[in-house]
Order: structure tokens, then sequence, then C-alpha cells
């Protein structure tokens, strides 16, 4: 089997374009955030195989997954980022005296502050190429430092 990060044809850049539109377009218009995760996460975790989003077990397909730094991987971040902070509110919501689903909650968060994290470092990275991505780097930041707080204040609530 083999792995591309960079040589990916346009077929298959076209099919994973129009996968992660779809995931963002189902979260933000349906307000699906579980599946908007699952698809996502699957896209980036397994990668795109011979045009299929499912992994498969025939070791002869190539297989294709995007760089870290890929506007495609960036927008996954930052939606799955949103996404579960929106899935760790809509529990809190449900019943906030529940510890099962104060753990989950908190599990959440802890993913959203990671994207966010990941997305502030991916950002910088790229800023350190081209300058004129201060800005974006400076917003990227300054959510992950929000995520970061927020998460320190559930960790702090529970002592």
């Amino acid at each position: 089997m083999e792995i591309s990060a960079v040589s990916c044809s346009c077929a298959h850049l076209s099919s994973e374009t129009d996968y992660v539109d779809d995931a963002i377009t189902e979260y933000l218009k349906f307000v699906n955030p579980n599946s908007c995760c699952e698809k996502l996460e699957n896209l980036l975790i397994h990668g795109l195989l011979d045009g299929q989003f499912e992994p498969k077990e025939e070791k002869s397909k190539q297989q294709f997954w995007l760089h870290p730094l890929h506007h495609l991987s960036l927008s996954a971040y930052t939606t799955l980022a949103s996404a579960y902070k929106t899935r760790a509110s809509y529990l809190l919501a449900l019943n906030p005296e529940m510890d099962e689903l104060q753990l989950e909650a908190f599990d959440m968060s802890r993913t959203s502050a990671a994207y966010s994290l990941m997305l502030a470092g991916a950002t910088n990275h790229l800023f350190l190429s081209e300058s004129s991505q201060i800005a974006s780097v400076a917003n990227f930041c300054a959510s992950t430092g929000k995520s970061l707080l927020m998460l320190l204040e559930a960790v702090c609530g529970n002592c």
C-alpha cells in the first residue's frame, strides 16, 4: 500500500473537498455536530481510499491523507473545535448536575481545546513562511487561549 500526502490527483481532492464541505454544511445548516465530527475525523484518520471514505481491507489500493497544513485539514480542525464545543454545551444543557454528562462534556471541551491548539500551531507554522497570515494567527491563538481558559475553569470548578 502506498501512502501519499502531497501527490493526490485532482479527482481525489475534489472528492475530499466535497466530503469536507458536506460535513461542515451538515453541522452549520442542520446543527448536527455529532455526525460532522464523525465524518471529519474519519477523513482525517483514515484518509481517502480510492475515492471511498470507509476504510477497506484491501492492501493493494492507494490511500491518500490530507497534509496537516492543507487548507481542507485546517477547515476540518476549525469545524471540529467548534463542533466539540457545541457538543459539550448540549450535554451540559441536558442535565448539568449529572456527573456522567459532566465528564463527557469535559472530554468534549478537552477535544475542542486540542483541535484549537493544533490549529494555532499550524497557522503559526504557516505564518513563519508567509507573514501576511498574522491576523489569522492572532485570531486562532486568541481562540485557543479562550478554549484553554474554559477548560481550566471546568477543571477548577470540579475541584
